[in-house]
């Protein structure tokens, strides 16, 4: 319980992850948006010693990625013949 005081998803040692939701869907969002956070974590280990953000550099991080868009499919552009 402690774990997810204040989350939605932890890792368990030894034992894997969980992840809670509001709903079904919202848990299952949750475990993949751990998976893939844990699949970036270890690509990026591999590049030498991890320096954790600051919460300004996150902050920077965060809105640089919305005004970009990230993650959010491309707008499709249709050509006129």
């Amino acid at each position: 319980r402690t774990a997810l005081a204040d989350r939605q998803a932890a890792l368990m040692a030894s034992h894997g992850s969980v992840a809670v939701g509001a709903s079904l869907d919202a848990a299952v969002e949750h475990a993949l948006l751990l998976e893939w956070l844990c699949a970036l974590h270890h690509r990026a280990s591999t590049l030498g010693q991890l320096r954790p953000l600051t919460d300004e550099q996150q902050a920077d991080v965060i809105a640089a990625a919305l005004t970009r868009s990230y993650g959010q499919p491309a707008a499709r552009h249709e050509e006129h013949t």
